[in-house]
């Protein structure tokens, strides 16, 4: 490979495969990834990170498996650049109308929020965002929010997100750029949406250049930096950002959540660009351009406005169930409660505890790798918790009627565990352990 020096690496638990190049040369070079002996699924969805010149870090390419093989659009690392491929190795579902792995799902509501005299005017309605930091006048600050209603979006076996944003410099061969924030269970109103009504900015900054003069404000728990965008053509582009692990986070609180789009000052210092450089104290960060991101109302095919990209994997579950029954479908012999050899354990079970669906064993038996035994004069139970995405209780009763939990997920996934009952013998003469196993 000449210049191009390739690291791998593999996350066994997350089962991720990652490939780190680096093409240390002065010209692009043609590269491709031959995955085949991953054996990964037709069409999975793989990212592409990039550092160079042109691409300052971040999402460059949502590329695909093809035949085995991943190449990159163009086929060619640049001069002087960093590649990073992240290869999800479980098969990705694919989503229905999109028909592939990728499920778009548009922005509800975006707007400028614009400071100093129109701090109080909203601007909810234009074809385009506008990204601006003016160091001399507050009339000229401007962000741009974005707000994502996922609360009905099926996010089970999540593997990736993506925001994606059609953004350009405001001045032509300009490069631009700004901070992207995603801001946890945050909600606005496009038609009421103002920089005064917004707490998450700061009220009456004056202008300025330095770090002093930034404007984003709030707890670090629920504002957190996702990575920047850049643009230096007035054409838009499309700019991609990873917010996987953000939108995760919001899950369990409704998945309703925005993204605001700063310009912030990076310094409080410059380099004044002469040779050799020296650098400038106290002259700050002042750009050259702001930035246009292509708004809901202003978006148009093959230009859309502010979206999500959301890819899903296939649930393991289903992979079982297509393995053994040749369906993913939880229904007839493959349901999730059917019982097809008729040993009084259904499948749910038997993936639970990893045995043969198809395989009959005793109904009065407990399935072959669960073992009850007496540890210090206490009954106890034993099972190989296999699947982490499944729920273990083992349960405990003294009339076969009552029943109280003792352990809800012991030990960790992908292990044996043992659970001892709380109860002395002494004080209860009978006694009676059971396992359920749930599903989200």
């Amino acid at each position: 490979l000449g210049n191009v020096d390739v690291l791998v690496t593999r996350d066994p638990a997350a089962r991720v495969t990652y490939v780190y190049s680096v093409n240390r040369g002065t010209s692009a070079v043609t590269l491709d990834y031959n995955v085949s002996a991953l054996g990964l699924a037709q069409d999975n969805r793989v990212l592409i990170h990039e550092v160079s010149t042109s691409w300052h870090g971040g999402v460059r390419f949502l590329t695909r498996v093809n035949n085995g093989v991943i190449a990159p659009p163009g086929n060619s690392q640049p001069a002087r650049s960093v590649w990073l491929a992240v290869i999800p190795e479980r098969e990705q579902a694919f989503q229905y109308p999109e028909g592939n792995p990728v499920r778009n799902v548009l922005a509800v509501a975006d707007a400028t929020l614009r400071d100093g005299a129109f701090r109080t005017t909203p601007e909810g309605t234009a074809a385009t965002l506008a990204v601006r930091d003016d160091a001399t006048t507050a009339d000229g600050r401007a962000i741009a929010a974005v707000h994502f209603d996922l609360s009905t979006t099926d996010l089970r076996d999540l593997d990736r997100v993506i925001l994606t944003l059609w953004t350009a410099s405001a001045v032509n061969g300009t490069a631009a750029q700004a901070h992207v924030y995603g801001l946890a269970g945050h909600t606005f109103a496009e038609a009421a949406a103002t920089w005064a009504a917004t707490p998450q900015l700061r009220q009456n900054v004056p202008a300025g250049p330095r770090i002093e003069h930034n404007v984003i404000s709030g707890d670090a728990s629920t504002i957190l930096l996702q990575g920047q965008v850049v643009a230096n053509s007035t054409t838009p582009g499309e700019k991609h950002l990873d917010v996987t692990e953000f939108v995760r986070s919001q899950i369990a609180s409704g998945l309703r959540f925005s993204f605001f789009v700063v310009q912030e000052n990076r310094w409080d210092t410059a380099i004044d660009g002469r040779s050799p450089a020296q650098i400038v104290t106290g002259s700050g960060d002042i750009q050259g351009a702001g930035l246009d991101i292509v708004s809901r109302e202003g978006g148009t095919s093959p230009i859309p406005g502010p979206r999500l990209r959301i890819i899903r994997r296939i649930p393991e579950i289903d992979l079982w169930r297509r393995a053994n029954f040749g369906t993913t479908a939880d229904d007839g012999p493959a349901a999730n409660l059917a019982d097809p050899d008729s040993d009084g354990h259904p499948n749910l079970l038997e993936y639970a505890l990893g045995s043969d669906p198809l395989a009959s064993s005793h109904s009065f038996a407990p399935a072959a790798n669960v073992r009850i035994t007496n540890i210090g004069g206490r009954l106890a139970l034993i099972f190989p918790r296999l699947r982490a995405e499944l729920t273990y209780t083992v349960e405990a009763s003294t009339d076969l009627a009552t029943w109280t939990t003792i352990a809800t997920n012991p030990g960790a996934p992908d292990a044996e565990v043992t659970v001892t009952d709380t109860a002395a013998p002494s004080n209860s003469p009978r006694r009676f352990l059971r396992l359920r196993v749930t599903i989200p």
